[in-house]
């Protein structure tokens, strides 16, 4: 498994977790390596993300101890979401500020993962790409070229993960995940997340929310000194 340190970024980034950038009442949990916090312009009430709490740009490049902390907060948040089921993805593409890895989590209706992967497979030959499965047992940082190139890498409730590496220079558009979910979800006008921010009273009443129902299937983990 190849893993690089983390490294400070470009330019500020909202997503550090020592940054003053980062705006602390959308944090809903903080673990050992990773946080929870909800995002600007949520998707669904139940939209999180999980992120290193250091700035990896992105999970291709994490540590194995990462790795398995961001395991665990995705089986809580599993656990917190039933009975809907989560999808999951990363979106590791080309910006023009700073990256900083981070899994965005949204609940979806019990049984839609196979619904959920043609949609994504529709919209990947849209966009003339495709999607492969990662076998059962391969960690994201072992699979070929996701060092080298950007990539979508998503998984379903049902266990199956697929990733898209865009390999030569090929782009897709930021909002293509989120686009494929707000579809499936009859909402495709959320498609954009600058069109759904909301006052920071409101985000402080859906983070607050958020963490009563998480409250019970948080995960604790051991101090790391």
């Amino acid at each position: 498994v190849r893993s690089r340190a983390p490294r400070a970024p470009s330019r500020p980034c909202w997503f550090c977790l020592s940054s003053p950038q980062v705006e602390q009442h959308l944090v809903a949990s903080v673990g050992t390596e990773c946080y929870l916090a909800l995002p600007k312009g949520g998707l669904s009430p139940g939209h999180v993300l999980v992120l290193p709490i250091e700035h990896y740009p992105s999970g291709a490049g994490l540590p194995a101890t990462v790795l398995s902390e961001m395991g665990v907060y995705k089986k809580a948040l599993a656990a917190a979401a039933a009975p809907e089921e989560l999808v999951m993805w990363e979106r590791h593409l080309i910006t023009k500020g700073t990256s900083h890895t981070h899994t965005q989590v949204v609940p979806v209706a019990t049984g839609s993962a196979a619904k959920l992967r043609a949609a994504f497979a529709a919209a990947a030959a849209s966009e003339g790409i495709a999607f492969t499965p990662v076998p059962d047992g391969t960690a994201l940082p072992d699979i070929d070229g996701v060092h080298e190139w950007p990539y979508i890498f998503v998984e379903y409730a049902d266990g199956v993960r697929e990733i898209c590496v865009l390999r030569d220079g090929v782009r897709v558009g930021l909002t293509f995940c989120r686009g494929v979910v707000a579809a499936h979800l009859g909402m495709p006008e959320r498609t954009s997340w600058k069109e759904c921010v909301v006052g920071e009273q409101d985000e402080t009443q859906l983070a607050e929310q958020f963490i009563a129902r998480f409250a019970p299937h948080e995960p604790t983990f051991e101090d790391a000194e």
